[in-house]
Parts: C-alpha cells; structure tokens; sequence
C-alpha cells in the first residue's frame, strides 16, 4: 500500500523547491508504466492510452458522449465514482455507517443533453453525499491524532531525504512505485548516522510519543484572506521557553468538494413526468436546513516537545 499522499505533499512543502505535484498526473504515468511493464503496449495504441488518460482526469475535450468524462473525475459538480469508492471504503474499514446509498443513486442516474442527471426526490440525498465527505475529513482525515502521525512521517522523510533521495523518487511511476511502507522500516533499521535524527522521529512514532497537540481555532471567513499566522508569530505572542522549530501549525480546509462553492448548484435533475428534460433546484426547494456556508478554515497548533 502507497503511503498517504498527503505526505508526500507535506514533504515537498517542507523542501520547499517549488515543485508542483499532483496525485492526478502520476495516475496517469502510472498507468502508462503498467502498460509497458508488462508488455501490453502493442495491444493499447498511444491514442487509447490517451482517452483512458483523458477519462480519469475528466478532459472531455470535445469528444461525443462528453458524459463518460464525468464518471471517474467531475469536475462540474464533484458527484463521481471516485468519490463513492473512497468514501465507501473508508467508512466500512473503520466501522462507520453512512447515509448515503451509492448503489441506489447510480441506479436512478440519466443521461440528458450529455450530461448524467438525477431524479429529483434524490436531491437531498446527494447533500447526503458532500456532508458525508464533509464528516469524513473532519473526523477521520483530518483527526488530530492521525494528523500528528502525517506530520511526524513527513519530517523523517525530510531529514532522510539527503541519502534515500525520497524526493528523486516523485517523478517517475517506476521510482514513484518504491515509495511504499517499508519506508519506515529502512529508515528505523538503518545504521547511517546522518539518519538518526529521522530514525528517532519513526521510533517516537512506534512508542506513540507523537507531536503534542495543543488547540485549534475556526478562522472567521472575514479573515480568510487576511490572516497570516506562523509559528514564529506563537513564539513571541507568548510561547516562553519554546523554539520556533518546536511548533507545526497545520492550516486545513473543510468543505463540500468545490472550496467555498456549492456542488448541487451544478447539478441537474429530471422527473419522473418528464424523463428527457433536465432542470437544477435550488438549495431551498430541497430543504429549508441546507447551509449556506459550504467551507470552513482551521488552525491546528502542535508541538514537537511533549514536555512543553
């Protein structure tokens, strides 16, 4: 199993090269480099390889059935397999039952003026969707204690970057392919004294001495844009005895898939009286306990020491 890709983000933040990466384009060199590794390349033309490309990135590109394009990654409106998978997946392995049925909303799906629509009286379902992601990050993908874990891996792979060149390893599907758990294990089974401090991270890791978390806030939206907050800014508002390299502080963003946007805005619907028009409904039609903010920006504090 690949290690979260979050970390590996958090990592190339912390080498701060000014590098771009983006899960989405390794997909697709990940599919080109199972298809030449293992020796299928006469059998899927550069041009098939493409469309399958084109479909997991959800680039129409003119193309008819320009629909196809929403399954795997919708753009319009964020309502798409892959989210179902993840979420369906997620939720089962930790034991958590969702409101939404995957399974029935496929059922119900139809395709007008190339664009896959739903039946009305699923409308407040599909807010089931985006509130159950919503939920999911908040209590599982963004836990305080899994996050503490996220931000500790990423630190030993910055440190033991210098010699197992993990960074170098980001580019190509092949390369990219070794980046798996038993990173951990060569970094915590290794003897090179230029990785004991990396080493150390990944013990206090198995021993659960882990970044202490201190608090967090939910930034006002006035404030979004304007806020700009460091560890430094902690240290001298009144972190006595606290070094700057002591502190993380972990921006993150909650929402329903499209930033501060509702996705159901872009979604459309049809009836059963009329199976082959399509319409949109406002949020107020659907249920009058529908939010109106469909974002929220928290500031996490942790610290490094546990004796502070």
């Amino acid at each position: 199993m690949l290690i979260n890709l979050i970390i590996w983000q958090e990592m190339l933040i912390l080498l701060a090269d000014n590098r771009e990466w983006k899960h989405e384009e390794m997909s697709e060199k990940m599919l080109e480099y199972l298809i030449h590794d293992n020796g299928l390349s006469d059998e899927y033309p550069e041009e098939d390889i493409k469309y399958i490309k084109d479909l997991i990135n959800g680039r129409r590109g003119g193309r008819k059935k320009g629909w196809m394009f929403d399954i795997v990654s919708n753009s319009r409106n964020s309502i798409d397999v892959d989210k179902f998978d993840y979420l369906a997946r997620d939720a089962y392995f930790i034991g958590k039952r969702t409101p939404f049925e995957f399974s029935r909303v496929m059922s119900l799906m139809r395709v007008i003026d190339d664009e896959i629509c739903f039946k009305s009286k699923e409308a407040f379902h599909l807010y089931e969707l985006f509130h159950t992601r919503y939920s999911m990050f908040k209590q599982v993908y963004s836990h305080r204690v899994g996050k503490a874990v996220e931000l500790m891996i990423a630190d030993a792979f910055f440190l033991a970057d210098e010699v197992m060149d993990i960074s170098g390893r980001l580019e190509t599907a092949e390369d990219f392919c070794t980046l798996d758990d038993t990173l951990l294990n060569q970094i915590e089974y290794s003897t090179d004294p230029v990785l004991l401090p990396a080493r150390s991270i990944v013990t206090n890791i198995r021993r659960r001495k882990l970044y202490k978390y201190v608090d967090e806030v939910s930034i006002p939206e006035h404030l979004w844009s304007s806020i700009k907050f460091t560890e430094e800014d902690v240290v001298n508002y009144g972190g006595e005895g606290l070094e700057r390299d002591e502190l993380v502080l972990d921006n993150y963003s909650l929402n329903y898939a499209m930033k501060d946007k509702n996705p159901m805005d872009n979604v459309r619907f049809y009836s059963a009286d009329s199976l082959h028009e399509s319409f949109q409904m406002p949020k107020e039609s659907v249920s009058r306990m529908i939010p109106n903010n469909f974002m929220e920006k928290n500031l996490r504090l942790y610290c490094k020491n546990k004796d502070k």
